[in-house]
């Protein structure tokens, strides 16, 4: 299965600020993530990053898309249709698989980005680079020690103040 993380990022490397807050993410981007999301069919959020979508109403841009969302606390935790839930990257990836898809779209936040790198386990990496720095907030990658390489595929400018990066994650194993 093809995973692509995709994620708005600041060019220090924050996705969002300490409260979750991603408001500097201009309007335009949204849209284009949530093209991304649906031409997929799918997407794997963390729980944070599933419960800030929930508490700001956006879950309903997001119909016709298979959410899975990373906890590990799945105690009581049932979702419908639209929402499963899993403990880690594989588990969420079978998920996926068995309901046929063929590619995985990963979309944060910081420690599930970082558990699906750690593991080996993304291909390609979409950062939408953002016109704000701030330094106290979430990083993109969050949590256990890894390293990869990437290729960039290509750059593009998509607004008169936001580029977005297309990588190749190179010598990943699984």
């Amino acid at each position: 299965m093809k995973v692509v993380m995709y994620m708005a990022v600041t060019p220090n490397g924050m996705v969002a600020r300490e409260n979750d807050d991603t408001s500097f993410v201009l309007p335009g981007d949204w849209l284009l993530f949530i093209k991304k999301a649906k031409s997929t069919g799918n997407m794997i959020v963390g729980h944070k990053t599933f419960n800030v979508i929930v508490n700001e109403g956006e879950l309903k841009r997001f119909r016709g898309v298979r959410i899975v969302v990373m906890t590990h606390n799945k105690t009581g935790k049932r979702g419908h249709n639209q929402v499963s839930f899993a403990s880690g990257p594989r588990e969420a990836l079978s998920i996926l698989k068995k309901e046929g898809f063929s590619q995985a779209l990963v979309a944060g936040g910081g420690a599930s980005n970082a558990a699906f790198m750690q593991n080996g386990l993304v291909d390609e990496i979409f950062l939408d680079v953002e016109p704000a720095v701030f330094t106290k907030g979430k990083r993109l990658f969050d949590g256990p020690n890894f390293e990869a390489k990437l290729k960039l595929l290509w750059a593009r400018k998509i607004s008169k103040s936001e580029v977005q990066l297309r990588y190749r994650v190179l010598g990943r194993s699984r």
